[in-house]
C-alpha cells in the first residue's frame, strides 16, 4: 500500500533538520527520500498519480523548483519591503481588527528595540502575532474567497517576481508559461514564526480563484522548510517531499495547479547571515519563514469592471474595521476574524461582473 499525504506530512512534523527528516522519511519508506537538488529541476519526473507513475513528458511540465532564484541581497530587499510597506494600510493583515494603523505602523520598530534589547518577552510583540497579509485583491480568509471590493495595489516587485518566475520556468522546461498572459491580481504573505510549532501549513489546495489554472507562484524567504508537493488526492499518492530554501521559488501550473501542498516543518537555519544595516530584517530571517504566493484571481477583463465598483465600497469596509475594533477587546481573535467579511460574495460578484460586461459588449 502506497502511503498517503497524511502519514508522509505526520511523520516531518515533528522534524527540525535536514537530517531528522531524512531518518523520518526513510522510517517510511525506505525509498523515500528528501528532494534536495542543487539547481533548478523540473518536477514532472518525480511527482507520481494516482497509478504510481510518474509524469515524464516534458509538454506537461507542471512543477518547476527555481534554485537560489533570488541573491541574499534582494532577499534582504523584499523582506524589508514586506515588513514597511505590505503589513500596512491598504493592505489587509489578520491583526487588522485587534489594531490601529499606527500599532501596525510601529510593529517593526517595536521588535527591533527588543532585538537589540534581547528583551525576553520578544515573542509577545505584535510583529510575532502576525501572521498573514494580503496584497491586491484581498483574500476572505473564513468564507475562502475573494473581496472584489476590497483590494490594494499589487506591489511592483511582486508583479516583476511573476513575470520573472515564469520565464525561468519556461527556460528549465520549455514551456511557454510567460507567454499565456497571465496577470498577478493578489498575492498572500505567510509568517510562520519558529517559536510557535502550531504556525504549519496543511495539506491544502489552493483552488478559490476563478482562474484556478494560471500559474501559482511561491517564493520562501527565512528559514528553510520541507515543502510537500502531493496530487490532485492526499489518498493513495506518495507527496515528493521538497526541501525549500531562502530565495527558491516553486512554478506550480497546469495540473499542478490543482495539487495537494503545505508546509509540515520548518527547518533551523543553516546558514549564518552576516550582519545587516537593519537589525529587524536580518533578525526576522534567523527567526521566521515567509511564503510570498502570487496568483492570477478574474483575469483582465473581469478585473477592470470589479477596480470600477472599488471605491464605492472602501468607507463601508473602513467603518467594518472600526466596529470590529471595539469590538475586539471584548471578544476572541477567530471571532473576530469571522465577522470581517465581504460586502459581496465571489459567486454574486462574478454574476454582476458577467452582466455588466455583456452590457458593455452590447452596447
Amino acid at each position: 500500500m502506497k502511503e498517503g499525504y497524511a502519514e508522509v506530512e505526520h511523520a516531518l512534523r515533528s522534524c527540525s533538520s535536514v537530517d531528522e527528516c531524512r531518518d523520518a522519511l526513510h522510517r517510511v519508506n525506505p525509498n523515500l527520500g528528501l528532494i534536495d537538488c542543487k539547481d533548478s529541476v523540473d518536477l514532472a519526473n518525480v511527482i507520481v498519480d494516482q497509478n504510481n507513475a510518474c509524469t515524464i513528458n516534458p509538454s506537461r511540465s507542471a512543477a518547476i523548483l527555481l534554485r537560489n532564484f533570488y541573491s541574499d541581497d534582494r532577499i534582504e530587499q523584499i523582506t524589508k519591503k514586506i515588513l514597511t510597506d505590505c503589513i500596512a494600510d491598504p493592505h489587509t493583515t489578520n491583526l487588522d481588527p485587534l489594531t490601529t494603523p499606527d500599532q501596525r505602523a510601529k510593529m517593526v520598530e517595536e521588535y527591533e528595540q527588543m532585538c537589540s534589547n534581547n528583551a525576553s518577552e520578544l515573542n509577545t510583540c505584535l510583529l510575532r502575532k502576525l501572521r498573514w497579509s494580503s496584497l491586491g485583491v484581498h483574500y476572505d480568509w473564513t468564507r475562502r474567497t475573494y473581496r472584489g471590493t476590497s483590494a490594494s495595489d499589487m506591489p511592483q516587485w511582486a508583479c516583476h517576481l511573476y513575470q520573472d518566475a515564469l520565464e525561468a520556468a519556461d527556460d528549465v522546461s520549455g514551456s511557454s508559461l510567460s507567454k499565456g498572459g497571465y496577470r498577478p491580481q493578489a498575492a498572500l504573505v505567510n509568517f510562520f514564526h519558529s517559536h510557535r510549532t502550531s504556525d504549519r501549513l496543511g495539506g491544502h489546495k489552493d483552488d478559490v480563484e476563478a482562474r484556478d489554472q494560471s500559474p501559482l507562484v511561491i517564493l520562501a524567504l527565512g528559514l528553510p522548510c520541507v515543502f510537500l508537493l502531493g496530487g490532485d488526492t492526499k489518498a493513495g499518492i506518495t507527496p515528493a517531499p521538497i526541501l525549500f530554501n531562502s530565495g527558491d521559488v516553486l512554478v506550480l501550473s497546469k495540473e499542478a495547479r490543482q495539487w495537494f501542498h503545505g508546509v509540515p516543518t520548518i527547518l533551523k537555519s543553516s546558514v549564518n547571515r552576516p550582519h545587516h544595516p537593519d537589525g529587524s530584517v536580518a533578525d526576522v530571517l534567523k527567526r521566521t519563514r515567509l511564503s510570498v504566493s502570487i496568483r492570477e484571481v478574474w483575469g483582465c477583463a473581469l478585473m477592470q469592471i470589479l477596480s470600477n465598483d472599488r471605491s464605492s465600497h472602501d468607507e463601508a469596509i473602513i467603518r467594518e474595521r472600526e466596529e470590529l475594533a471595539k469590538e475586539a477587546p471584548r471578544t476572541a481573535f477567530w471571532k473576530a476574524q469571522r465577522k470581517l467579511r465581504a460586502v459581496q460574495t465571489l459567486e454574486t460578484m462574478k454574476k454582476e461582473a458577467a452582466e455588466k460586461y455583456t452590457s458593455k459588449v452590447r452596447e
